[in-house]
């Protein structure tokens, strides 16, 4: 993403990475994380933060359009990877 002059700050632990989160208004990132079984391989979703309870999520594979959310642990059902807030 450097290379595209995107600029973001990257996450190993979710905890942090949902600190940071709160912290925005607004906000866009990326997460990945192992799925709930393991031969499953991992999710990453790209997550529009628009307010406080209002996300909205979009992963190519399960979801043909913005999934709705009220909270971002909502797309963490699995083992958190890495996480990247973008802006």
């Amino acid at each position: 993403m450097k290379h595209k002059g995107i600029r973001y700050k990257k996450y190993y632990r979710y905890k942090n990475f949902s600190n940071a989160v709160s912290e925005k208004k607004k906000c866009v990132m990326v997460m990945s994380q192992w799925n709930r079984l393991p031969d499953k391989g991992i999710h990453t979703y790209a997550i529009k933060k628009n307010s406080a309870n209002d996300f909205a999520g979009f992963n190519y594979k399960y979801d043909t359009k913005p999934n709705p959310r009220k909270r971002l642990v909502s797309f963490a059902d699995g083992g958190f990877i890495v996480g990247y807030l973008v802006w």
